[in-house]
Formats: C-alpha cells, sequence, structure tokens
C-alpha cells in the first residue's frame, strides 16, 4: 500500500506515537523515515497534538527526495524516480502529502546513496538486523551527522526489512566496516 492510499501508515504511525510516549516521556526528537507521508503523517500529527515540544524530523534518501523539495520550493515538485537503496521511499508526491510535510516536520534531511549503504551494512554488522534502505535513512542521519545532538532522548524509527539478501550481502561486502 502506498503511504497516501489507505489510512494505514498514518494509523500505525499514530499509534506507534502513543507507545513511544509513553515508553519515553521526556522525549525531544523523532527522526522519521519519509516518503509519500502516511509515516510522517501520523506520527507528526500525534505529537503536535501529545507533544508539541518534540521536534520531528523526516528523512530521505537523495533519490527519494520529493517532499524535501517540494517543501522547500513550497509547492509540489515533479521528482523523477531514479533507482535507490531507498526504494520503499520513492515516487511522487501530491498537495495533500505536500501538506503533511508542512505542518509535521520541523525538518527534512536528505542522506546520500552512499551514506545509506554503509549504514545498512552497518546496522546488519552491528545488531544482525537486516534494514531495508527505506528504514535506515534515519540512522544514517545519525551516523553521518545530519542532526545536532538533542538536549534529551532522540528516537529514530527503523522501519521496513525488506531487503533482497543478496543485495544485504553486497553491502555488506562493500562497507566491512
Amino acid at each position: 500500500m502506498h503511504a497516501l492510499q489507505g489510512l494505514g501508515p498514518s494509523l500505525s504511525g499514530a499509534a506507534a506515537v502513543l507507545e513511544l510516549l509513553d515508553q519515553v516521556p521526556d522525549l525531544q526528537t523523532v527522526l522519521i523515515c519519509t516518503g509519500g507521508g502516511g509515516l510522517l503523517g501520523g506520527m507528526g500529527a500525534v505529537l503536535r497534538h501529545l507533544a508539541p515540544g518534540v521536534r520531528v524530523i523526516g528523512v530521505q534518501s537523495v533519490e527519494t527526495a520529493a517532499m524535501a523539495k517540494s517543501v522547500a520550493a513550497g509547492h509540489v515538485v515533479d521528482t523523477p524516480v531514479t533507482p535507490t537503496l531507498a526504494d520503499g521511499l520513492s515516487g511522487q508526491i501530491d498537495d495533500d502529502a505536500l501538506h503533511i510535510g508542512q505542518a509535521c516536520a520541523d525538518d527534512l534531511l536528505v542522506v546520500t546513496e552512499a551514506e545509506l549503504g554503509e549504514t545498512i551494512a552497518w546496522l546488519h554488522r552491528t545488531t544482525g538486523m537486516a534494514v531495508e534502505g527505506a528504514g535506515a535513512v534515519t540512522v544514517a542521519a545519525l551516523r553521518h551527522g545530519y542532526v545536532e545532538a538533542p538536549h534529551g532522548p532522540l528516537v529514530a524509527v527503523v522501519s521496513g526489512r525488506n531487503i533482497d539478501p543478496s543485495r544485504l550481502d553486497m553491502l555488506v561486502r562493500q562497507h566491512p566496516g
């Protein structure tokens, strides 16, 4: 299901925030994998209502940056779909998604494909997790210095394990650590 087709991603994000705020009541910053805006919208809307002081940061890859480009321009920017490690974030956005990005994100960050590949390999080596690129963008932003150190707890949403095993093996070989 695409992030803009149906309420699934938004409702899942909203439910996740309730659990997150219960576990980390003094939360300061949340990094959210951002494609079409479903997860960002669900999590961001609940955070704006229940914890308005929490900084909400959407993260994309350079090849999936339709939201970041559109929010920066103030209108939907046609962004070509190109090969990427974060294919789960790939695609165009519409006016509704743009409004989600404008209303829910304090910032939108864009990581490179090289940073993303290194992070996927690092996550696998250090945690054993097989995380797809769409889910690893938030950790890539942290590992590669895109996020200033917060004054309190930070959560990076890592969502998605649909990475092709041969792609994961290739990335681990390319980035041995």
